[in-house]
């Protein structure tokens, strides 16, 4: 019959080899893992969903937009510093740190005619303005 010291140490010895049993799979599991994604999963190639030309397409179609833009804007003799595209409407600044907004949605001549308009009236009242937004209806001028 073993005494309690002995019944003691063997419990301790099963216990430790357990433990280091358990270190040692889930070691040996995690390096299994990053060899797996490492020399396999990194190296798959994934199929985008898009188009790839789509982007190009688009970008190429709003520098068309944003040149037939500035020709108007020449041609009504309304002079601009830059012209941005964002979020649906060209953000034209002018040479008088004016900012106008114009909607992409809409007719483009029929906005700058509108524009050239303003632009005219408020020159003979003497009155700058900051902003005019001309997506809406009825054109918002901020002074």
């Amino acid at each position: 019959m073993l005494t309690n010291r002995k019944k003691l140490k063997n419990r301790n010895k099963k216990i430790k080899v357990a433990v280091l049993s358990v270190i040692f799979i889930l070691l040996s599991s995690a390096l299994l893992f990053y060899w797996i994604w490492a020399n396999i999963l990194s190296k798959v190639s994934y199929i985008s969903p898009l188009a790839s030309g789509v982007f190009a397409t688009n970008s190429a179609m709003h520098e068309k937009k944003i040149n037939e833009l500035k020709n108007a804007l020449k041609k009504e003799n309304v002079e601009f510093v830059s012209i941005n595209n964002s979020g649906g409407v060209y953000k034209i600044n002018l040479k008088n740190n004016a900012e106008v907004i114009i909607s992409q949605s809409k007719d483009l001549n029929e906005q700058i005619s509108s524009l050239q308009f303003i632009l005219h009236r408020l020159t003979m009242e003497s009155r700058d303005f900051k902003k005019l937004d001309l997506q809406y209806d009825k054109p918002v001028i901020v002074f």
